[in-house]
């Protein structure tokens, strides 16, 4: 019995795995993204609650999604960061560590 595709398939599989674990993980650090937050967003978004402000709370993105029906990802809250939406402006003063902060810390929300 040859088991060369077993194993094919096995490493095929890890492989897989391995790219969709490191596609979920997350640059930046929250506590540093706090700070970003207060003084740029807080004034349009609740951190602490689903009641919007100018914009949507946003308390409950860690759960998977953001107020827009979105999914709850690094990508997607850059995007917004990058791109704005609707009343949103885009953040281009913003440094990309900055935006990665805090966008680490909207994830915990």
């Amino acid at each position: 019995m040859n088991r060369l595709p077993i194993v094919s398939a096995g490493l095929t599989l890890a492989f897989l795995i391995s790219l969709a674990v490191a596609a979920d993980k997350v640059v930046g650090d929250p506590k540093l993204g706090a700070k970003v937050f207060t003084a740029n967003c807080a004034e349009c978004h609740n951190a602490d609650s689903k009641e919007a402000k100018q914009g949507p709370g946003l308390k409950g993105v860690k759960d998977g999604t953001l107020p827009s029906g979105d999914p709850a990802t690094q990508e997607e809250i850059l995007k917004l960061l990058d791109e704005g939406r609707e009343e949103m402006p885009p953040f281009a003063d913003l440094t990309e560590e900055q935006k990665n902060n805090v966008s680490a810390y909207v994830l915990t929300l």
